[in-house]
């Protein structure tokens, strides 16, 4: 899925608000997998959010998706207009301990802005299957959105995201990355059949 093309380029970060990642991910379905901010499939200075949603299986193999669990969270105020990226660290997006992060925008409120993000229950979650994952330190420190297209956070297909923050930690030399959170999605008809198969190969 992607968002439309808007002016992110050398813009400050209070432009992403003409975004939404996410808004197309099935509630009852399945929750975000992936984000990336591109300029390919766009003109001029325009850029745009390519987004993965995950998780879409677990419908027909456990049928646990419920769109009714799925609860609204947002970010304290920070400044964001006429800021640069670096001050994207000051919002920590991350869903409660079994919930999935379904989607995210950025909305502003003045000079300060935050992240809206809505998390739905993960099906038959497991905390000993999540992990902590990061992307690659890019310089970040007085640069403009479109830097923001250096960082690829995206969990594995069968996992969905239920976090993310921009940091410097582990970087230097002005570089910041994100750091992002997956959980599998688990398939308990699936697994069942998978055991079931795997007794039976054992007695042949």
């Amino acid at each position: 899925h992607m968002t439309g093309c808007n002016h992110l380029k050398q813009k400050n970060l209070q432009y992403l608000d003409r975004h939404h990642i996410g808004a197309k991910c099935n509630k009852d379905k399945e929750a975000l997998r992936s984000w990336q901010v591109t300029a390919e499939l766009c003109s001029g200075k325009d850029m745009q959010f390519l987004y993965l949603c995950g998780g879409g299986d677990a419908q027909s193999k456990a049928g646990a998706w419920d769109a009714s669990t799925c609860t609204k969270h947002e970010t304290s105020h920070n400044e964001m207009s006429g800021k640069r990226l670096e001050y994207l660290d000051r919002h920590s997006p991350y869903c409660p301990d079994g919930k999935a992060m379904h989607d995210w925008k950025v909305a502003m409120h003045g000079h300060n802005g935050n992240i809206k993000f809505e998390c739905c229950d993960i099906p038959n979650y497991d905390a000993a299957k999540c992990y902590d994952k990061h992307t690659g330190c890019q310089k970040t420190n007085g640069k403009q959105i479109e830097y923001l297209d250096r960082q690829h956070p995206e969990c594995d297909a069968d996992q969905v995201m239920t976090g993310w923050r921009f940091t410097p930690h582990g970087c230097g030399d002005k570089k910041m990355k994100v750091e992002f959170r997956c959980c599998d999605v688990n398939h308990p008809k699936f697994d069942q059949t998978l055991r079931s198969e795997e007794r039976r190969v054992g007695k042949e």
